[in-house]
């Protein structure tokens, strides 16, 4: 949309259209006739923006879609608004929404960019009236913190001029950044005064003669309907016999039945008074253009719309004599203090018997409805944005090389050290590369993240715990969210997370039965089930395995539904609801994409991002841990029957009977009962004293191991699709690799040793051959290490992370427009 030379483009929030507790009511009404009125103003309104943590409106007015002005409130855009030189405002119309998170609502990334950021006040309620409003320490902080939005706003616009002396006086606003906007009429309830325009809409069955009609609230104090019912039922009996009350609002089943016992303690019979509930806007309209007299009796209003409603339906009305009320009707027929029931029943029955009386405020009403008009907000609207942006563009021009805003932002949740995966070190390497060119967030999961060791630089990016993302921060403040997700107890939150709030999953595995154990309960470090325990365990993955897999997949029995194994064997991967609520994926293989792929839709693009090598420190040179002449192989990792260690352990034992004096070390965590397992081979085979298990190793522990060398033995008994950080750490140290992996075949020759074997016999000759033939080779291992080294040199983070932000610029969020055609 265009305006005049020079004037700021805006962007204007709309989220309070996506809560449905006002999204009809007065805020919805106001924002939505607002930005009506800026669009006819022909004010360059650049986008309407949602919040895209909650969900999409049920509808949005067709003119804003159809213009293309609806987008998601995200920093790609406000990256687009601040790329050139014009100014632009960002107009925030409801600063008090309650959404979570409330990141949603302060955004981040518009605060930075945005030239000028005003909000719209409604009113300052909670303040004046503390004893109502603000009764817990939870809403006085929830009310301390929106003030605080609102003190940062460069420019306030009140909707009332009591609204913008209560502003000064209770939030402490400079006079000078509060403008004076005004408000109108809604559309959708008002204009509608004949009985032929009215042919089509229909009063409530229950109103049968003419009627007083207020428009109220149930459990808001401040609406204050009992001066209104006590007022009514003051009236003269021959008053009320000719006239109706009806009261529209949302009301509960217990509130109805509390009015009506406060009605008839009054002495009023139930066909006098109609609770009409809520009301669709025709009706309303026919009740505005057919009533005999608009009563108004609230405590306090930022403006007081339904009295403004009603005026420009030509109704005469009466309010009270607070807040903002009188400068809706300005004539003083149309007030009566607050809470004096015999005041306001005498000015109704004037208005109810006296002609005179009722012309007099209908033509106070016709004054009202001239005076109130939407062109007139949206003409002191634009003279706000054109004095703040004059007054700012000092300011702007002082940050306009600040280089935040015009970063990506993402949020990478998952893993990090101090958590024992190897995930943990991946994200910790991955961001470390991301944060150079992005504006990173880290939502760590299994501890605090920090740097892996005491000579890491300091980190740039922020870090909170995993608990923190949906809670305190959404998805809204940033360009994407990753989340990234491996088979064990170390993701359990991050799943959860991925299921609640859509965004890129990066599968390090696609196979996640272990996972959806764990978040059952099962094999959590330091956790010893009870039988109570596993029986709902045993239930929670039994209704997984139909959920996720169809109705024809049957739950696991006793002997193996606690085996994670076996739901490898029975085809279960428990990977579809994962991949149902991702926007895109990223998985490691062509393998794995090809798995992901029979489940995504066609929307959701697979990227195939192979790990990366990390670039090493120098390895450091350590004191030998074995006599003169030993050689070290080494298996890196976790520990566990699908990595093959007896397999290993064997080959060793055939290794030394051949003659080659070697050394073995499992460098990684293991599970007890696997350590038992490997001991009773071990001593079978007379290898007890050349083996160690280092157990769960820090960074520099795992340098050591590293550098200490002198092969390394990557197994795997099966593949299903994933990559092993661990085999592109001994690649990357040069270290020479003895593999049976499947992705190694996509490695250029002479980088690792691969055997084709894959169990049994045949793996361990083949293994036992290689090794002796590798051991007693220097030049062979140097050859290995050279091209290892190189080959790493070809992929490192730096290049996985340009193309980690390549594919977080090309996943776009679901048009939010798809649903909200009104």
């Amino acid at each position: 949309m265009s305006g005049a030379a020079g004037e700021a483009r805006v962007v204007i929030d709309v989220q309070a259209l996506q809560n449905p507790m006002h999204c009809d009511r007065g805020i919805g009404r106001y924002l939505r006739a607002h930005v009506d009125a800026l669009l006819d103003a022909g004010a360059p309104v650049a986008a309407v923006v949602l919040n895209p943590d909650q969900p999409g409106p049920t509808s949005l007015p067709d003119r804003w879609v159809d213009a293309g002005l609806v987008r998601w409130n995200a920093p790609a855009l406000a990256r687009e608004m601040s790329a050139g030189a014009d100014p632009f405002v960002y107009h925030i119309t409801s600063p008090f929404e309650p959404a979570v998170p409330e990141d949603g609502v302060v955004v981040r990334h518009m605060l930075q960019a945005a030239t000028a950021v005003v909000v719209t006040l409604y009113d300052v309620i909670p303040y004046v009236l503390p004893e109502l409003y603000q009764r817990d320490d939870a809403t006085r902080s929830f009310f301390r913190r929106r003030a605080g939005l609102v003190h940062v706003a460069d420019a306030v616009l009140a909707i009332s001029q009591h609204t913008r002396r209560d502003a000064i006086e209770h939030l402490g606003l400079a006079p000078a950044r509060v403008h004076y906007i005004g408000s109108g009429p809604s559309a959708g309830v008002t204009g509608v005064t004949g009985a032929t325009e009215l042919a089509g809409a229909h009063l409530p069955s229950a109103v049968t003669r003419p009627f007083v009609l207020t428009v109220s609230g149930w459990g808001e104090p401040r609406k204050n309907p009992h001066a209104t019912f006590a007022a009514y039922a003051a009236l003269a009996p021959s008053v009320r016999a000719d006239h109706q009350l009806v009261v529209v609002c949302a009301v509960p089943d217990e509130g109805r039945r509390a009015w009506r016992n406060e009605l008839r303690d009054l002495g009023l019979d139930d066909d006098e008074v109609v609770i009409a509930g809520h009301v669709d806007d025709a009706t309303l309209a026919a009740l505005y253009a057919h009533t005999s007299l608009f009563v108004f009796t609230s405590r306090y209003e930022g403006f007081g719309l339904p009295a403004l409603e009603a005026a420009c339906a030509g109704a005469p009305v009466v309010t009270s004599d607070v807040s903002s009320l009188p400068e809706v009707i300005e004539h003083p027929l149309a007030h009566v203090p607050l809470d004096d029931a015999e005041a306001l029943a005498r000015r109704m029955a004037e208005v109810l018997t006296d002609r005179s009386t009722s012309e007099t405020l209908r033509g106070a009403s016709a004054r009202a409805a001239q005076t109130h008009t939407w062109s007139a907000v949206a003409n002191r609207t634009r003279v706000a944005y054109d004095a703040v942006t004059a007054s700012t563009l000092r300011r702007a021009s002082a940050t306009a090389g600040s280089a935040g805003p015009n970063r990506i932002r993402a949020a990478i949740v998952g893993p990090f050290p101090p958590s024992k995966s190897g995930i943990a070190t991946f994200n910790a390497r991955l961001v470390a590369a991301l944060e150079t060119t992005a504006d990173i967030d880290v939502f760590s999961e299994g501890g605090e993240c920090r740097p892996s060791t005491r000579s890491s630089p300091a980190p740039r990016h922020r870090h909170f715990p995993v608990d923190a993302f949906g809670r305190v921060f959404g998805s809204c403040g940033y360009d994407a969210t990753i989340y990234t997700i491996g088979n064990g107890y170390y993701h359990r939150r991050t799943l959860a997370a991925a299921l609640r709030t859509p965004g890129i999953v990066w599968l390090h595995e696609v196979h996640l039965a272990g996972l959806y154990q764990s978040s059952a309960g099962l094999f959590l470090p330091g956790v010893e089930p009870g039988p109570v325990d596993i029986e709902r365990a045993r239930r929670v993955m039994a209704d997984a395995v139909v959920r996720l897999h169809g109705p024809g997949a049957r739950p696991l029995g006793d002997d193996d539904w606690w085996r994670t194994e076996a739901y490898d064997e029975h085809g279960y991967s428990f990977l579809s609801e994962v991949v149902a609520s991702a926007r895109g994926v990223i998985v490691s293989t062509a393998v794995a994409a090809e798995a992901v792929r029979a489940l995504a839709t066609s929307d959701v693009d697979v990227h195939i991002v192979p790990l990366p090598f990390p670039k090493l420190a120098p390895l450091p040179a350590l004191a030998a841990l074995a006599p003169p002449g030993a050689m070290w192989v080494v298996s890196l990792g976790w520990v566990d029957q699908i990595k093959q260690p007896e397999v290993l352990l064997r080959a060793i034992a055939a290794v030394r009977a051949d003659g080659t004096d070697v050394r073995l070390a499992f460098v990684g965590e293991l599970a007890p009962r696997t350590r038992t397992e490997l001991d009773v081979v071990a001593a079978e085979l007379g290898v007890t004293d050349v083996l160690i298990y280092t157990g769960f190793v820090t960074t520099d522990q795992y340098a050591e191991w590293l550098g200490r060398a002198d092969v390394a033995v990557q197994l795997r008994a099966t593949s299903r699709g994933e990559a092993s950080a661990a085999l592109n750490d001994a690649i990357a140290a040069g270290v020479p690799t003895v593999t049976n992996m499947a992705n190694a075949l996509e490695l250029p020759p002479n980088v690792v040793e691969h055997i084709d074997a894959t169990n049994g016999t045949a793996l361990i000759t083949e293994l036992t051959t290689t090794l002796v033939r590798l051991l007693n080779d220097a030049p062979r291992r140097e050859a290995l290490s050279r091209a290892a080294v190189e080959h790493a040199a070809s992929w490192r983070f730096d290049d996985l992370a340009a193309r980690v932000l390549d594919i977080v610029a090309a996943t776009s969020r679901q048009t939010p427009t798809a649903a909200c055609r009104g």
